[in-house]
Order: structure tokens, then C-alpha cells, then sequence
């Protein structure tokens, strides 16, 4: 069983750069919520209200940090897909510029 591939460059430098911009935006909405979801005020003065307070801020906070994660594996795709495009490229550029100085033809 053989499998193909068939890769557009340009398709993959403009997926590549949708995501890029998408990310951005994810991160900022993270960042703009971090403060107001970590720390949350107690509902009221007892120990019940302190307790749910600090549970919720305890989940965003993981919340965070399973977004920060994202985050990184997000950058790191964007990179492989930008390599990708560049690897599937190159070789059409070394040939048109091999015939272009007589080496192949």
C-alpha cells in the first residue's frame, strides 16, 4: 500500500498564517481573562463562600495552564506547517534555478 501526498506551498503558508493570527487572538483572550477568573471574590463573608471562590480560582488557574499548553502546541504547529511548505518549495526552486543555469535540463 503506497500513500501521496499532494502539498499546495501556497496553501499551506496561508493556512499557516490564518493560524498564526487565530493564536494570537486566543492568546489575548486568555491573558484579558487570566486576572478576572484567577481571583475570584468570596460571594460572601463565611467559609462556604471562601471555599467555592477558591475552588473556581483553582480551576482557572488550571484553565490557564492547560491554555498556556495549548498555546505552545499551537506556535509549534504553525512552525511545522510553515517547514512544511518550505520542504515541499525548495526542491521546485533548486531545479528551476539548476535550468536556469544550463546544469539540467
Amino acid at each position: 500500500m503506497s500513500a501521496f501526498v499532494y502539498a499546495a506551498p501556497e496553501e499551506l503558508a496561508a493556512a499557516s498564517s490564518s493560524l498564526s493570527s487565530l493564536g494570537s487572538s486566543i492568546r489575548e483572550a486568555h491573558a484579558a481573562s487570566a486576572g478576572l477568573t484567577t481571583s475570584i471574590a468570596a460571594a460572601a463573608e463565611d467559609e462556604v463562600s471562601a471555599a467555592v471562590a477558591k475552588l473556581f480560582g483553582g480551576y482557572a488557574q488550571q484553565f490557564q495552564a492547560l491554555g498556556a499548553q495549548a498555546s505552545l502546541f499551537h506556535d509549534q504547529f504553525v512552525q511545522a506547517l510553515n517547514g512544511g511548505g518550505f520542504l515541499y518549495r525548495a526542491p521546485a526552486l533548486l531545479i528551476s534555478r539548476l535550468v536556469s543555469w544550463g546544469i539540467v535540463d
